[in-house]
């Protein structure tokens, strides 16, 4: 259970501040608790609590289990941003198989660390879906948002202490899923490219904390054994996917480390 000075699971997903406008629920400026909206709850989920309080959250429906494999119990939670699309293939103790269907992100490169990396990519990335396009077209947000490891800067060296060294990274924004490849706008900022990302496979692990190397990498080594123990391939480098803005508190936050994989 949560630590006493937690209380109960809370009532949404993430304590974000709301006010209605014409593009929907968006943030609002910080001050006292607005309740979301209620029709702008697009998906219910559920709630886990895993040993040392690291909540994490699951689709509300039924899940396929692996042989072998086990399904935590569940609590509750609501949503009330459009989030990626998924199909859960197998359920293992520490994380999932997943298949993503086609999708369209907007993403862009930047150089710099792990923590650092989001900040430098948001602006461009929100301005193109605010309208900086070829058709001026608004798209909203979408969660997650996606960040991997591009290459590394020359002379700089990963470390056991920080995790992951300086580095350039692509930092990417979901599109809406009635985006399509065909529909797509065409960013005005060179910065931003827009891809079309096939059907892939992921293992994937959820957590809460704080967006950090340390803690992602982590996450990255200890998925890397339990999906190499249960036969899975690794198809692609590892990604970290954040659901909940940055003022968020930690212990809120969901977190996820994903592994795409050969299909099984």
């Amino acid at each position: 259970m949560l630590p006493a000075r937690f209380g109960s699971p809370p009532r949404v997903a993430s304590p974000t501040y709301f006010r209605m406008s014409r593009r929907g629920v968006v943030p609002g400026r910080v001050g006292k608790w607005q309740a979301p909206h209620p029709a702008a709850v697009q998906e219910t989920t559920q709630w886990e609590e895993f040993p040392g309080h690291d909540l994490t959250m699951t689709p509300a429906g039924a899940i396929d289990t692996c042989p072998g494999a086990t399904v935590s119990g569940l609590a509750y939670g609501r949503e009330v941003t459009e989030q990626q699309r998924y199909d859960v293939v197998c359920e293992h103790p520490s994380f999932e198989l997943r298949r993503y269907p086609e999708h369209v992100v907007a993403e862009v490169e930047v150089d710099g660390t792990f923590e650092s990396a989001g900040n430098k990519a948001f602006r461009p990335l929100v301005s193109y879906i605010g309208g900086r396009n070829d058709t001026g077209t608004g798209l909203a947000m979408t969660a997650p948002v996606v960040q991997r490891r591009d290459e590394p800067l020359p002379h700089d060296v990963e470390t056991e202490t920080t995790g992951i060294g300086k580095g350039r990274y692509i930092v990417a924004f979901v599109l809406p899923r009635d985006v399509t490849g065909h529909t797509v706008p065409t960013p005005s900022d060179e910065q931003v490219h827009v891809r079309v990302v096939p059907e892939e496979y992921a293992v994937v692990s959820r957590f809460s904390g704080r967006w950090t190397a340390s803690s992602y990498r982590r996450k990255v080594v200890a998925l890397e054994a339990e999906s190499a123990d249960a036969g899975y391939v690794a198809a692609g480098p590892a990604r970290f996917a954040r659901f909940d803005p940055p003022w968020t508190p930690w212990f809120m936050r969901r977190n996820e480390v994903a592994i795409p994989v050969e299909a099984p």
